[in-house]
């Protein structure tokens, strides 16, 4: 019975809030890389290392 009430429905609850929040700035850095990769189309592999060192 602890079990399930430290482990229910809130917890659960949290984690895919994280999810969700995970999510959106996986899709931000996304855009990012696209929106750098753009301006620096010259040098390649260097818009992921640009966005790092953000």
């Amino acid at each position: 019975m602890i079990f399930n009430e430290f482990f229910g429905r809130d917890y659960l609850a949290v984690i895919a809030r994280k999810i969700k929040i995970f999510e959106k700035k996986l899709i931000f850095v996304e855009l990012a890389e696209i929106i750098i990769g753009q301006h620096r189309k010259s040098e390649s592999g260097t818009s992921r290392d640009a966005l790092y060192t953000l």
